[in-house]
């Protein structure tokens, strides 16, 4: 391999590296959500096809393609990492006829007012320290919150569903 192929590579890797570590430390390391536990949740509130749905740091899409195909809401996910949004663009490939929108874009920056639900995978500090304050000064009344295996401090849960290791907590704003 010539020495231009070879420094290239090693640019990406480490633009790679970069991104996910400043992400990791940004809300959360990619860690995909399960599947079942979000339809679950989502089976709860029983979303109409009117409503918007957002994933703030959606990974691979995998929670907001469920939200565009079983419930016919219109959703986005939001994913700043390079490496799981590559991979949410690539499976939108799959389901391109999907109402589903996909943006590489840090989640703190999100204005969350347009969204019936938000879904979202955090670590506790980042999830109560910089995300509860804008959930509280951002969430329309009505709207639904669903945060996977941690809860938020400030609210209660409407709905808690858990199945071994993994949690769903459900809020409504």
């Amino acid at each position: 391999m010539p020495l231009a192929g070879i420094i290239l590579f090693a640019a990406v890797v480490a633009i790679v590296v970069f991104y996910m570590i400043r992400t990791a430390f940004s809300f959360a390391p990619w860690i995909p959500s399960s599947a079942h536990m979000a339809r679950l949740a989502l089976d709860f509130i029983a979303p109409s096809p009117s409503m918007r749905f957002i994933d703030l740091g959606a990974g691979d899409g995998r929670i907001v393609f469920l939200a565009a195909r079983k419930y016919g809401m219109r959703a986005y996910g939001y994913e700043l990492s390079p490496l799981p949004y590559l991979l949410s663009r690539l499976l939108q490939l799959k389901y391109k006829k999907l109402p589903v929108t996909l943006t590489r874009r840090d989640l703190f920056t999100a204005d969350l007012s347009e969204f019936d639900i938000i879904y979202l995978y955090g670590l506790p500090e980042a999830l109560h320290e910089k995300l509860e304050p804008k959930l509280e000064r951002e969430a329309r009344p009505g709207s639904y919150v669903i945060s996977y295996n941690f809860p938020l401090k400030s609210k209660t849960p409407v709905r808690e569903m858990h199945d071994r290791w993994r949690n769903i907590y459900i809020y409504q704003y």
